[in-house]
């Protein structure tokens, strides 16, 4: 390694914490490398402490590492009882393993640690480590999201052992190919003697610790590693001991004030961010685009929206972002904001108004009308399903949104209850989410589609949709407001399959069958205006959103 190398303290000390199984070479290894980047800047601070605050090793732990090393005892500051080493600092009062922790709980309560504080005191939670959320993307079938809970494990495989195996469609992959694990407040992949191997960013790997933005290579699939997107993920104590020694909230690694005032790192609300996760994190306090995060109110399959204000002026607007920026491609990222500001002309009383759009530390950003309310599939799924005339209205207000956003030259093409806002305040339904939304326009510039894009949701995608997503026309949408309706009178999607491919075949090819149940209470002609909406061919359906609306308006009129 590069620099001066560790007293002979040190190294006894990493070296009985890897034989003792406590931690790995590579977690000593780690800290070390810290621990001389904070001695260039002046600050000494010792293996163990760094180990602690790194959550490779838990107080009590420590006290067994410093048993173990039987050196001559060094007298507590603050409570002149002897013991085996000062791990507290390098420099300065000399503290023992219990008043250590003593400070450290008194820290986390952010309060001075008073006489009654014992030696008895339950050691602190262990700070985490890097996010514990994973998106896996099989060779076959759907991705899978999923969070790894503390101290937990989860195998991977096609035959994976356990309750919280999951079983990845690929055959390439082993029975048993890799498990994931959170081991205090860390993550760690570890593969499990498999045929093809397991790859993180491009190298093998037997065991290693995982980090934000890491990606696992298993067979043909892949594991991307996100970053905790909120400080509900982490734990307790993160702010309380990180902040103190100026590392980063997320990973740990420490975080200059040079680094701050040049933009590469932030100081948020909760902590700090390190130019790394400063790429991936959003929390509370992060300003992106010149607006500040309050909080995340909503997500889907590409993106996820936050509450946030605007620096200047206090405005509350709702952020818009991708989950995996750094995933998508360049092309992607500029389609997303171009997207968003070609739209962001519409106004109608119907749709969520689209102020501003832009990229920033690679993320790219929606700045949105902030609503409140709750979106039509969240309503769906705790009541099941709708009145007749509850869903007419509803229905009613999409289509005068598509009528006015077609007669402008846009379709959505993600028309479905979960981009429908159900207004709180003016008592409307409001259509969100042009993000993949047509625009005509003669001009380059304006031509966003590209093909492989736009196919929206499948549940509710047309069947030329599906087949070419570049070529869609307005009765794409007219398609999808009808299969809403069905959702909302039904209480089910009109069409479902075992996997996309098995969901796009019956979209393609199957009839649109109502329950028996729903027959009952549904009336014949607004059985039949959905069926007409949701014709095989665009030619059998309604010509435009107009002519949906009026058919729609006639049924909702006879029901008084």
């Amino acid at each position: 390694m590069p620099g001066r190398e560790p007293d002979s303290d040190t190294t006894l000390f990493g070296r009985l914490a890897v034989g003792m199984g406590l931690v790995t070479a590579e977690h000593v290894a780690d800290c070390l490398d810290l621990q001389r980047r904070l001695a260039q800047g002046g600050r000494k601070i010792a293996l163990g402490k760094i180990l602690l605050a790194k959550g490779y090793l838990a107080a009590g732990q420590i006290e067994r590492i410093l048993e173990a090393q039987s050196r001559r005892p060094v007298r507590c500051a603050s409570c002149g009882a002897d013991f085996g080493m000062d791990f507290v600092t390098g420099s300065g009062p000399v503290r023992c393993p219990q008043c250590l922790r003593r400070l450290l709980a008194a820290a986390l309560e952010d309060r001075e640690p008073g006489p009654e504080a014992t030696q008895d005191l339950t050691p602190p939670p262990i700070p985490p480590g890097p996010g514990t959320s994973l998106h896996i993307e099989p060779a076959e079938g759907p991705p899978v999201d999923l969070d790894v809970p503390p101290g937990g494990r989860i195998e991977v495989g096609r035959s994976p052992e356990g309750p919280d195996g999951v079983d990845v469609m690929d055959p390439a992959l082993s029975r048993r190919h890799c498990a994931i694990s959170e081991e205090a407040g860390r993550l760690f992949v570890e593969d499990l003697g498999s045929r093809n191997g397991t790859f993180v960013n491009g190298e093998r790997v037997v065991r290693r610790p995982l980090r934000p933005g890491d990606e696992i290579e298993i067979g043909a699939s892949r594991i991307l590693v996100r970053s905790p997107r909120s400080v509900a993920h982490t734990r307790d104590n993160t702010t309380a001991i990180w902040r103190a020694e100026g590392l980063c909230m997320l990973c740990g690694v420490v975080v200059s004030a040079e680094d701050i005032e040049a933009g590469r790192s932030q100081k948020t609300d909760e902590g700090l961010l390190c130019e790394r996760c400063l790429e991936f994190a959003l929390v509370p306090g992060r300003v992106l685009g010149g607006y500040r995060i309050i909080e995340q109110i909503g997500f889907g399959g590409m993106a996820e929206i936050y509450r946030a204000e605007r620096v200047e002026g206090g405005l509350i607007v709702a952020l818009k972002t991708l989950i995996d920026p750094q995933d998508a491609s360049e092309v992607s990222r500029k389609r997303f904001v171009q997207e968003a500001r070609a739209t962001a002309r519409l106004e109608h009383p119907n749709l969520i108004r689209v102020f501003d759009a832009g990229e920033e530390s690679g993320i790219p950003y929606i700045v949105m009308e902030y609503i409140a309310g709750e979106d039509l599939a969240a309503v769906l799924d705790r009541r099941g399903y709708l009145a007749v005339d509850e869903a007419l209205d509803i229905a009613l207000d999409i289509a005068n949104a598509l009528s006015f956003a077609h007669s402008h030259g846009v379709i959505h093409r993600d028309v479905k209850p979960g981009n429908i806002i159900l207004d709180s305040v003016y008592k409307r339904a409001r259509l969100v989410d042009l993000g993949v939304a047509k625009v005509h326009d003669s001009s380059d510039e304006q031509r966003l589609t590209r093909t492989g894009t736009g196919l929206g949701t499948l549940e509710y995608a047309a069947p030329e949709q599906i087949e070419s997503a570049s070529s869609v026309d307005a009765r794409a949408d007219v398609y999808s407001l009808g299969a809403t309706v069905f959702r909302m009178v039904v209480g089910s999607r009109p069409f479902a399959g075992r996997n996309e491919i098995r969901l796009a075949e019956a979209i393609l090819r199957k009839p649109l069958v109502w329950p028996q149940d729903a027959v009952k209470r549904i009336p014949k002609k607004l059985r039949e205006v959905v069926a007409k909406a949701m014709s095989k061919k665009p030619s059998g359906r309604y010509a435009s959103a107009d002519e949906l609306r009026d058919a729609l308006a006639g049924i909702r009129e006879a029901l008084g």
